[in-house]
């Protein structure tokens, strides 16, 4: 028999009494319960930290892509100063074309933006 073992004993003046006696299969089944929570916690413990790495992750890379973006506005903008200068100085043709896409550019960029914070 596993488990609990039941025998019943003489009758006693407080009733009946039934014993139950610890054996080796019940000292195994309770470790394998045991280690059986053990495993879940530490699987639910792995999944959480893994979770919050993956958080943690994604606001490094939010912030790496924001500096990006900023650095690239300020290259954009000295860009665009160059580029003026040099049609101001009268080189007009390649500088004036790319002056112009730069502008479109840019006006097109920040409409995009502003639409996609509404």
């Amino acid at each position: 028999m596993h488990g609990f073992v039941q025998q019943s004993r003489p009758a006693s003046p407080y009733g009946e009494v039934n014993a139950i006696y610890i054996d080796l299969d019940l000292i195994i089944q309770l470790s394998a319960a045991a280690a059986a929570v053990t495993a879940f916690g530490a699987a639910l413990r792995r999944i959480w930290l893994w979770f919050a790495r993956q958080e943690e992750q994604n606001a490094r890379q939010w912030h790496a892509i924001h500096q990006s973006q900023e650095e690239q506005t300020l290259i954009c903008y000295g860009v665009r100063a160059c580029l003026m200068g040099l049609v101001e100085q009268g080189c007009d043709g390649p500088c004036k074309d790319a002056l112009n896409k730069l502008d479109k550019h840019l006006n097109k960029a920040a409409h995009q933006d502003g639409e996609e914070d509404r």
